[in-house]
């Protein structure tokens, strides 16, 4: 059973054997987008179709990754789901490994399926960053010294280290998180 060709679940006629299949493609993201669904999206029609009696799912996921968070999400969902989940897949990478990690099956489409790039990074856009020290002042509450700490140093003397820290502190307990699966 897909989606693509019913109105809702409740034009479906549910026994305990149906399974459905859900399709998500290219970067992960947690909220909508004009032309996409986001994470947050299908975590609910996961709900949906648990709720509906559904007993399995077939998660056809082909992404390179996107939002951390995004993989958090998925990953957290699929453990908590009371049916069965497979995640098919092309193409995993980073946030898509990360939300793979809880499905009862991961099985690729084909030999020559990858999967790979488990990383994190931040993009920085400069200019930005120019602006704001150019246009923006900040004021923290005592007590807050270590609030943002990553990006104040960045702002206040154009260095990375904090961040760099705190991006290398996600990305190992993201390979931790993949070899305990």
């Amino acid at each position: 059973l897909t989606l693509d060709n019913v109105n809702s679940l409740q034009d479906v006629a549910i026994d305990d054997q149906t399974i459905i299949s859900f399709k998500y493609e290219g970067v992960m993201r947690s909220a909508d987008a004009m032309c996409s669904s986001g994470i947050d999206s299908l975590i609910s029609n996961l709900y949906n179709a648990q709720d509906a009696g559904i007993k399995g799912v077939i998660l056809d996921l082909d992404t390179g990754g996107g939002e951390a968070a995004a993989g958090v999400k998925l990953n957290a969902a699929l453990e908590d789901l009371d049916m069965q989940t497979l995640v098919h897949f092309n193409t995993l990478g980073s946030a898509g490994v990360l939300s793979a990690l809880k499905a009862n099956v991961r099985m690729a489409k084909s030999p020559m399926s990858r999967v790979g790039s488990i990383g994190s990074f931040i993009s920085l856009n400069k200019t930005f960053i120019q602006k704001y020290r150019e246009q923006i002042m900040d004021v923290y509450a005592d007590g807050s010294e270590d609030k943002n700490g990553g990006f104040r140093e960045l702002i206040n003397s154009e260095t990375t280290e904090k961040l760099k820290v705190q991006v290398t502190e996600h990305a190992e307990l993201f390979r931790q998180a993949v070899k305990d699966s």
